[in-house]
């Protein structure tokens, strides 16, 4: 029989005051919350960490003391229990709630305009001195302004919120020795492959799914798991709305404070990502943008101030090992936690774009008058419509360092292999793998801590440094895949493999060789390095064949003639020729030697309107 100690009254309490301060924050009223909070407590279950489950009555008079009184000057005492607020998880997000409201997950009941006075209250508070204080300036204490003594209490919020939910398992991994450097053939600590779950078809980046990623901690998405954790509700994540729009963030002398608050973000459930990027796509889109710039200016501040301190922008080339190991300890989980904001600006651009989609079809069936007088009732106006565009989001200074690259794709890619070298018991028996998708990379996201987040959060990269990622990772499949043919030769022995996939031409007949020597290739047989050889004639391949065969056999398909497409002379692009007697066949053939020429870093005068890209993009049939 396990004895428990018997609880006092105040400890019943504030235990009592967790579950009521929870209960509301999860859409509760004040009776259902302490209802529910009753039957909680009489379980025994373990209280949450984050509410302090203290009862403050002047709640409102500390608020209303700020908005009326803060230029004038308060107290020093009065500005300290304001500045409290900011550390209790449950009264920061009351603060400027309308009377009887809750935050829903399509409003998050927060006027921006109160809200910025309430900031520049603080930021502009004056400290009133009291009548009695008869003691000299130089013998008098030091006193934190309004200011930072809110940014202490938010920052130290923000840290809790980082541990708890769906964050962090585990201790993080700094493997020691792991430099952005291309390891040695054969050195020790460079990620192994193996025949069976190795890397080789599973680490295909250019196949990576769009698809949204799975909360971290919770398997099948679990409502008991969501309900555990509060930041799943719409009204625990308001403290959050609110430091977005911190000055502190558009301030470059007070980044150690935006690092505090920035934390907040880390490890947020898929349902958190997604209530905070309906309220942003809400915002005016000015205010989205100067939103997106202010997080854009944090994040090359912080990883170009990091990088002079380091030395490593005097010869990046030879970088030692452990000063750049020492940047990336340093850096990589600030920069991750502004790219984790950028994510929530991007997820509510998306919901802006799809807006503007759905009006485009409504505006097709109803007219455009019918539609502009609707949104004039509405109140949003064709200004809802506006998106912000995607070349908004790209870093100049995380695309111009390719060291950081390089270590981004290793360390993303192979984690579970430093994982294993660090620690093998982290893996829990199981054999190390390589993400197949993006979802499986942001999986693993939040626990690794080595990384800068480019390849789960890319839509910072721009073209040159995603083509650059995608010739890393060629090559590893490139290399693995003649690691293959390799070993299967020497165990079969008599079996004579090739790990070059060779296409024999002629030059006569350049289509059809080339086609029935593609269709009778299995799939395996793409990811080999590939070699040209033309029929009757002697040479190595070592690039320029390969050139000359592509560039011979695109004119041959653009051909008129040949009456795959239609040449547009007014925007010298190609469209498909829907009066063509060629059969689908072909076309795949076409879409194979593109993919083909790009696994082979083979540049090629491909002329097609966006348009063919947009439905390439499309998520849905009926897009395309």
């Amino acid at each position: 029989v396990i004895k428990t100690r018997p609880m006092d009254s105040a400890e019943a309490k504030a235990r009592f005051t967790k579950f009521w301060h929870r209960a509301q924050l999860s859409g509760s009223t004040p009776v259902e919350a302490a209802q529910a909070a009753v039957a909680e407590a009489r379980t025994g279950a373990t209280p949450p960490e984050l509410f302090k489950g203290q009862i403050i009555n002047d709640f409102e008079v500390r608020l209303q003391a700020v908005l009326n009184r803060g230029h004038e000057g308060l107290r020093p005492e009065e500005w300290e229990n304001f500045a409290s607020l900011f550390g209790d998880f449950f009264y920061v997000n009351q603060l400027l709630l309308p009377q009887g409201k809750q935050a829903t997950v399509d409003d998050a009941c927060m006027d921006l305009k109160q809200l910025k006075e309430l900031y520049d209250k603080i930021e502009n508070g004056s400290v009133k001195k009291a009548d009695d204080d008869a003691m000299d300036v130089d013998d008098a204490p030091s006193q934190r302004s309004p200011a930072e003594a809110v940014a202490q209490h938010l920052g130290d919020l923000c840290t809790s919120l980082s541990k708890c939910g769906s964050c962090v398992k585990g201790t993080p991994v700094s493997p020691s020795g792991s430099s952005g450097r291309p390891y040695p053939s054969g050195a020790s600590g460079a990620p192994l492959s193996s025949s069976s779950g190795g890397y080789g078809p599973t680490n295909n980046l250019s196949g990576a799914s769009g698809s949204s990623p799975t909360a971290t901690g919770s398997k099948g998405g679990s409502q008991d798991a969501s309900d555990q954790n509060p930041l799943s509700h719409p009204g625990a994540l308001r403290v959050l709305y609110m430091v977005l729009f911190h000055p502190c963030l558009l301030d470059p002398d007070r980044s150690l404070e935006a690092h505090r608050l920035l934390r907040g973000f880390c490890g947020l459930s898929e349902r958190a990502k997604e209530i905070l990027a309906t309220w942003l796509a809400d915002l005016d889109i000015e205010a989205l943008r100067n939103l997106l710039d202010a997080v854009q200016q944090y994040l090359s501040i912080t990883f170009l101030e990091s990088y002079h301190e380091s030395g490593t922008l005097d010869d990046e080339n030879e970088l030692q090992e452990h000063v750049f190991d020492m940047f990336v300890a340093r850096t990589s989980q600030l920069c991750k936690n502004a790219l984790r904001v950028m994510d929530l600006i991007y997820r509510a651009n998306a919901v802006r774009i799809e807006r503007r989609r759905q009006y485009r079809r409504e505006e097709l069936t109803h007219g455009t008058a019918a539609m502009l007088d609707s949104d004039s009732k509405d109140g949003g106006g064709s200004s809802r419509y506006e998106v912000l565009k995607f070349e908004e989001f790209r870093n100049d200074a995380l695309n111009e360092t390719e060291s950081v690259l390089y270590h981004d794709y290793h360390h993303t890619l192979y984690y579970d292999f430093y994982l294993a070298k660090e620690n093998p018991l982290r893996l829990a028996g199981r054999m190390p793998q390589i993400p197949k998708t993006l979802a499986e990379i942001m999986e693993k996201s939040v626990e690794n801590m080595y990384t800068f987040g480019l390849l789960e959060y890319n839509f910072c990269l721009d073209a040159s440094a995603k083509c650059r990622l995608l010739m890393m990772n060629t090559r590893d499949q490139q290399r693995e895949e003649t690691r293959q043919e390799v070993m299967a030769q020497v165990m079969q022995g008599h079996r004579r493999v090739n790990p070059y996939l060779v296409i024999k031409v002629r030059r006569d007949n350049l289509i059809q060789d080339t086609l029935l020597k593609l269709g009778s290739l299995p799939p395996s047989a793409f990811r080999k390095t590939l070699k040209i050889v033309f029929e009757g004639e002697q040479g190595v391949d070592e690039g320029g064949v390969q050139k000359e065969f592509f560039q011979l056999l695109l004119e041959q398909l653009y051909d008129p003639n040949y009456a795959m497409f239609n040449y547009n002379a007014d925007n010298k692009t190609y469209w498909f020729n829907l009066s063509s007697f060629e059969n689908n066949l072909q076309y795949e053939l076409f879409g194979a030697l593109l993919g083909i020429a790009i696994y082979n870093n083979i540049i090629l005068d491909i002329r097609f309107p966006i348009a063919v890209y947009q439905k390439l993009l499309a998520k849905d049939s009926q897009q395309r």
